[in-house]
């Protein structure tokens, strides 16, 4: 009986490693057929689940960063500029300060 259990162990490991690395895989095709389908957000839920069964997949990985950006931008896309399009400085003083810099599009036009 030992040696029938001994040979089982390994083999059942096997299997497993292998039913995962294809679960693994048909997420990361999951969440692909969503990124050309232009659904970042739910391209990023399939990308999370298989990072979940496998945290090391480097596809998984970059896809869902890549998903997670193209979620970031549609946001951004979405948020109306509140001040007519002027924005407020974001550089080397924080988002927080108001002033102008050279990197907005009114300080460029020279209407301050």
């Amino acid at each position: 009986m030992r040696g029938k259990t001994a040979l089982l162990i390994p083999f059942l490991a096997v299997r497993l490693v292998a039913a995962q690395t294809q679960s693994v895989a048909s997420e990361i095709a999951r969440g692909d057929s969503f990124h050309v389908a232009l659904q970042p957000d739910k391209a990023l839920v399939h990308y999370r689940a298989a990072l979940a069964l496998d945290s090391a997949n480097y596809g998984a990985l970059w896809k869902a960063s890549r998903a997670t950006v193209d979620v970031a931008k549609q946001i951004e896309a979405t948020r109306a500029p509140s001040s007519g399009g002027a924005t407020a400085c974001t550089c080397r003083r924080g988002p927080s300060r108001t002033r102008r810099c050279a990197r907005t599009p009114t300080a460029r036009t020279g209407t301050r």
